[in-house]
């Protein structure tokens, strides 16, 4: 009995070690499943950041969106003899900088249907009119990209030397003399009011006194 009893107490041991090792397998294999899941959410945001960099890329890489290209038809040419609206560009073109978000310079974006139009009567060849729409846009961007790169820096420089002796005097002379203006009003007003009660009534009263008993008679003759 008493080796029944041992070999009892035997199995019950080798049992909770073969439980206890089955919980610590079960608990492994968690880790290693969020060590796996960890990584592989790595591997995506690396694949993410990756995709980013290159469309950034492709994006730089584009030509230039103010290339015009001409095809053996043109589409639509009829209506922009005539002032229309110019077709809108293809959407895979990326959009420009916008550069003026205020609207300042709006009312200088002037396009080709804006300055020159032909009516139905009077119709050039329609590659002279593709050509010339290309040379007007051409000649308008470059011409002012050429004197931009002549100009626009000395022009800045001279804007903010301007802006900045304004804003100086502003500061520094303005704004003061206005204070000292503001601070001195209550002495100024009061001796106006003196000087007014003192000179400019009495005289205003003696002359009210004086016209009192004068009485004005209007006659047609």
């Amino acid at each position: 009995e008493r080796g029944r009893e041992r070999g009892r107490g035997r199995e019950t041991e080798s049992e909770r070690e073969a439980e206890r090792e089955r919980e610590g397998g079960r608990e492994g294999g968690g880790e290693r499943q969020r060590v796996r899941e960890r990584q592989r959410e790595r591997e995506r945001e690396g694949e993410r950041e990756s995709d980013r960099h290159s469309l950034c890329v492709g994006r730089v890489m584009e030509d230039d969106y103010t290339q015009v290209e001409l095809g053996d038809g043109v589409p639509d040419i009829e209506r922009g003899r005539e002032g229309g609206h110019e077709p809108s560009p293809p959407s895979g073109t990326p959009e420009p900088e916008n550069r003026d978000p205020r609207g300042m310079n709006r009312h200088l974006t002037v396009d080709f249907g804006q300055v020159i139009a032909e009516p139905a009567s009077a119709h050039s060849f329609d590659r002279i009119w593709a050509w010339s729409h290309v040379s007007f846009e051409v000649c308008k961007l470059w011409g002012y990209r050429s004197v931009s790169l002549l100009c626009a820096v000395p022009a800045s420089i001279a804007a903010g030397c301007l802006f900045a002796c304004g804003a100086c005097l502003h500061i520094w002379c303005l704004v003061p003399c206005a204070r000292m203006c503001l601070l001195s009003r209550p002495t100024w007003q009061t001796f106006c009011l003196s000087l007014t009660d003192t000179i400019l009534a009495p005289l205003c009263s003696s002359l009210a006194h004086c016209l009192r008993g004068a009485d004005l008679k209007l006659a047609r003759h």
